[in-house]
C-alpha cells in the first residue's frame, strides 16, 4: 500500500483501539506490516522495483504523492468531529502506519544507515506483498476493503 493508505488505517485502528499516543503509534506501526503482507496495489503496478528513484518515474511520483495527499485529506476530514485528544492518538496511530515506508526511503539511500539497518531493509522487503502475476483484481479488493473499512470506522461515533 502507499503511504496514504497506511495513514488513514494506522489512525484508524488507533481511535478504534488506542487511548495513549504510545500504543496508538505502535499499533499503526504493527498495522503497516500487516497490511503489507496482505495482497494490495502499490508501486509493484509498475515493471521495476524502484521506480521513484533509480527510474525517476513521474507517473510513480504522481501517483504516490497524489494518493498521499487524497488520504491525507480524507483522514484529517473524517477526525474532523472527533476532540482534540482523539485527533492527535488518530494522528500519531497514522504517523506510525507510514514510519516503516519513510525508514526504508532513508535507509536505502545513505550508506551507513543501509548498511546499519540492513536487517530492517531485509525484513521490510521479504515481509512485503509481491504483485506475481500482474492479476490486480484480488489485491484490488482487499487493498479496498481494508480502505473502506478504515472509513466506516472514522465514520463511526466512537463514545469515548
Amino acid at each position: 500500500m502507499l503511504a496514504g493508505a497506511h495513514f488513514l488505517i494506522g489512525s484508524s485502528l488507533s481511535v478504534l483501539y488506542s487511548k495513549n499516543y504510545l500504543s496508538a503509534f505502535l499499533m499503526g506501526l504493527v498495522s503497516h506490516h500487516l497490511m503489507d503482507r496482505l495482497p494490495h496495489l502499490d508501486l509493484n503496478i509498475f515493471k521495476k522495483d524502484d521506480v521513484l528513484f533509480k527510474d525517476k518515474n513521474p507517473k510513480a511520483w504522481i501517483l504516490t504523492i497524489s494518493e498521499f495527499i487524497l488520504f491525507l485529506l480524507l483522514t484529517f476530514y473524517l477526525l474532523s468531529r472527533f476532540d482534540f485528544t482523539l485527533q492527535k492518538i488518530a494522528v500519531i496511530g497514522g504517523i506510525g502506519g507510514i514510519l516503516p515506508d519513510i525508514l526504508i526511503l532513508i535507509f536505502t539511500r545513505i550508506a551507513f544507515l543501509k548498511r546499519f539497518f540492513s536487517f530492517y531493509i531485509t525484513f521490510h522487503k521479504n515481509f512485503h506483498f509481491r504483485l506475481k502475476n500482474k492479476n490486480i483484481l484480488f489485491p484490488f479488493l482487499v487493498q479496498t476493503f481494508f480502505i473502506l473499512l478504515a472509513i466506516l470506522i472514522l465514520s463511526k461515533d466512537i463514545g469515548y
